[in-house]
């Protein structure tokens, strides 16, 4: 239970998440009060737009994340740590040394 509390927290703290139930409840809404599906997509438009750019930003985020641990790395010891499978690799990582 303490598990499935911790991922709607997640949820909740998620831009994404919640520009996504915003968004369904505006058009639910919208279309209930006799709105067209013209004027709830200009209303929900900009909510979806939000969704898609923060998933962009949080594949960037992503990538800053691996090119920091590698720098460190890189510093640390001389390991590179790289996404990637080889046919002897773990699809996790692979650890290349210098």
């Amino acid at each position: 239970m303490d598990r499935l509390l911790g991922i709607i927290e997640d949820w909740l703290d998620s831009k994404k998440f919640r520009s996504a139930i915003l968004a369904t409840g505006v058009a639910f809404i919208g279309v209930k009060l006799g709105f067209s599906t013209e004027q709830v997509l200009l209303i929900i438009g900009p909510l979806l737009t939000q969704i898609g750019v923060q998933g962009l930003a949080d594949l960037g985020k992503g990538k800053a994340i691996i090119e920091g641990v590698n720098t460190m790395l890189k510093r640390k010891n001389g390991v590179t740590v790289t996404t990637g499978v080889s046919s002897h690799e773990t699809p996790v990582t692979r650890r290349q040394a210098k």
